[in-house]
């Protein structure tokens, strides 16, 4: 089979350290599996859905590396722009319905999210604002994180969800141990692995979740007077 050999073929050149071609290893089994048709199979859908796990890492990077700082509104706006394009590229994997990829997916998500909240919080401040002003601006900052943060731990507790099917691996770990700093007083390390136990029960029957999670909007963000260095000042 032509996809098993390029995954051989990848799984070579990553070892070897010759990054450039172990991608396009990747993108082939990608495409491969896209035009097999008939010839699709679980083994095909579950090496491109890993593969395009990995294809997806750039879309994180480059969302990662825009910091808000001054100029404040340029670089919000291409932040929101590649957080977008970021969740549009995990999201599509989802398709694949291959668990430990739909998992991977959605902690990433729930991350992307988590890290704009933290990036807005952590933004750089006008330097020229008198004490009410700068007061006023936290308030604002703190009021347009403060949804993102919420998100991203509705997110990881949609991974949670897949304890209900009998599914667990290190993406749903790595969901909970991220809602046990968030919430602590919910999710206790106690009272999580209790549950663990519980749910991971092999005659479990897999449950329709197929209800859509409404996406904070993130056009709003910036949008509020004192969100830019001219309005906080009120210029």
């Amino acid at each position: 089979d032509a996809i098993e050999v390029r995954q051989k073929m990848a799984d070579i050149y990553v070892e070897n350290g010759e990054r450039k071609q172990y991608i396009y290893q990747l993108k082939q089994i990608v495409a491969g599996d896209a035009a097999a048709g008939k010839g699709r199979t679980d083994r095909t859908k579950f090496l491109a859905a890993k593969a395009s796990l990995v294809l997806a890492e750039p879309k994180l990077q480059e969302f990662k590396k825009v910091e808000l700082v001054k100029p404040f509104k340029k670089n919000l706006k291409k932040k929101k722009q590649r957080m977008r394009s970021a969740i549009d590229t995990y999201t599509k994997l989802v398709d694949y319905q291959v668990g430990e990829v739909t998992a991977a997916a959605t902690f990433y998500i729930a991350e992307i999210y988590y890290e704009f909240s933290v990036a807005l919080m952590e933004s750089e401040r006008p330097a020229n604002l008198n004490d009410d002003e700068l007061e006023q601006y936290e308030l604002v900052i703190e009021e347009q994180a403060y949804p993102f943060e919420e998100k991203a731990i509705n997110v990881h507790e949609k991974n949670m969800e897949l304890l209900d099917v009998g599914i667990y691996n290190e993406w749903v770990d790595k969901s909970i141990a991220k809602l046990a700093v968030l919430l602590p007083s919910r999710y206790a390390k106690t009272e999580l692995d209790s549950t663990i136990i519980t749910l991971i029960q092999p005659d479990l029957k897999a449950k329709d979740k197929g209800s859509k999670q409404e996406k904070p909007d993130e056009d709003k963000i910036g949008d509020k007077e004192v969100v830019s260095e001219q309005a906080a000042v009120g210029g």
